[in-house]
C-alpha cells in the first residue's frame, strides 16, 4: 500500500472516531437533561403507572446506548492502533525491499569447450540489481560441484580457483571470476560426456547479507547435457534467492 492511500486510510479512521465522539457526547448530554428535568419536576401522585414506566424504561435505554456507544468507541480505538501498526510494519517491509540488495546469477559459461589438450573453466558472475551495497558476499560450492557418472566420475577432477573471500557488492555491480578449474579430458571421459554417460554440474550458493542485517542466499546449479557440452544448462532445482 502506497504511502498516500495509508494516510487516506488514517484519515477516515479518524473521522470515524471524531463522529462517535460527537454522537457520544450527544446522547451523554440528553441523558443527563432527562436525568435534571425528572428531578425538578414534582412528583405526581396522580400519574398513571404505564407512563412512570415508559420514563423508566427510556432513561434505561438512553443509558445503555450511551454505554454501548462507549464500547463500540473503544473497539474502533483498538482496531486503529492495531491497523496502525500492521501499517507501518508493512511499510517497513516495503521500504527494505525497495532499499535492500539483490545479487543475482549474472551469467555462468564455459571460457573454452571441453577438450583433451587443455584444461577449461567455468565463468561466474553475480550482479547487484537492488538499491544498496551486499555485505559479507561469500561463494559456497556444493558437493555435486564436478563428474558424475561414466568414465569422468573416476578420471577427471574439477578445482575451485577463486576461494572467495568476504566483500561486498556495490549498487548495478558485477563480481566475476573463474570459479572452477577442469582438468584437460581423457577422450573416453570426452566421448562420455557426448553422449551424455557422463555429466559435468556445478552447484553452489552465493551468500551475503543486506544493509538491514538480514542474511540473504542466491543459489544456482548447471549442467551439460548430451545435446550440447559447450554450454551449461540450468537445474530444475536450486536455483532460488530470497
Amino acid at each position: 500500500m502506497r504511502p498516500a492511500a495509508i494516510a487516506q486510510k488514517l484519515e477516515q479512521l479518524l473521522r470515524l472516531v471524531n463522529e462517535t465522539l460527537t454522537r457520544t457526547a450527544d446522547v451523554q448530554r440528553a441523558l443527563n437533561s432527562q436525568t435534571a428535568a425528572t428531578a425538578a419536576s414534582p412528583k405526581v401522585e396522580s400519574a398513571r403507572p404505564d407512563e412512570a414506566a415508559r420514563r423508566t424504561g427510556n432513561r434505561w435505554y438512553v443509558k445503555h446506548g450511551a454505554l454501548l456507544v462507549q464500547i463500540v468507541l473503544a473497539l474502533i480505538a483498538v482496531a486503529a492502533l492495531f491497523y496502525n501498526a500492521r501499517t507501518y510494519n508493512l511499510s517497513r517491509s516495503m521500504g527494505h525491499k525497495q532499499l535492500r540488495a539483490w545479487i543475482t546469477l549474472y551469467t555462468v559459461r564455459l571460457a573454452r569447450d571441453f577438450s583433451t589438450t587443455a584444461p577449461t573453466a567455468v565463468d561466474l558472475s553475480f550482479k547487484n540489481t537492488g538499491q544498496t551495497p551486499g555485505l559479507n558476499m561469500e561463494w559456497v560450492y556444493d558437493p555435486g560441484l564436478g563428474f558424475s557418472g561414466g568414465t569422468c566420475a573416476r578420471r577427471v577432477q574439477a578445482h575451485i580457483i577463486v576461494p572467495i573471500s568476504k566483500g561486498a557488492i556495490g549498487p548495478g555491480e558485477i563480481a566475476s571470476a573463474a570459479g572452477i578449474r577442469i582438468d584437460p579430458l581423457p577422450q573416453a571421459c570426452l566421448d562420455d560426456l557426448n553422449n551424455g554417460s557422463s555429466t559435468f554440474s556445478v552447484r553452489g550458493t552465493m551468500k551475503y547479507e543486506d544493509i538491514f542485517g538480514e542474511q540473504r542466499f542466491t543459489n544456482f546449479c548447471f549442467y551439460t547435457t548430451k545435446f550440447s557440452i559447450s554450454t551449461l544448462t540450468a537445474c530444475r532445482d536450486h536455483n532460488d534467492l530470497n
